[in-house]
């Protein structure tokens, strides 16, 4: 990729529940060498690989193996991902100490987004899988 982004290419982890410790990271990463925790890909590979068509997975990460992730930060984020403001406005109302790490975890989830839009820019550019 350009713009000096650097992109990783190494084996997934997938997992039915959410990963957000250091220390499960690294148990994760000690057992697999995987470079990220995925709990959304499984579903579409399995769907792809069953029709045999081409797939292949992307992502973009906004928290590193030494970012904690509190539990109470993912109930703001519904099944399909949406933000939902009225969890947040509890939530932040109940725990305000949240609020800093919330901030934290929006900016780098901006950052995110405009690099997977980025990514998935240059593999269209590259005419993958053709």
């Amino acid at each position: 990729m350009s713009n000096s982004r650097r992109v990783y290419v190494g084996p997934v982890h997938t997992s039915k529940t959410l990963i957000s410790t250091p220390e499960e990271k690294k148990r994760i990463f000690n057992e697999t060498q995987a470079v990220i925790v995925d709990m959304e890909h499984q579903f579409t590979r399995q769907f792809a690989v069953r029709r045999n068509v081409p797939w292949l997975g992307i992502r973009a990460v906004s928290d590193t193996a030494f970012d904690r992730l509190p539990p109470e930060v993912m109930r703001f984020v519904n099944k399909s991902g949406n933000v939902n403001p009225w969890e947040v406005t509890l939530g932040l109302a109940r725990r305000p100490f949240l609020i800093p790490q919330v901030v934290r975890l929006g900016k780098l989830t901006s950052v995110a987004t405009q690099r997977l839009s980025d990514g998935v820019g240059a593999i269209i550019r590259s005419g993958w899988p053709f």
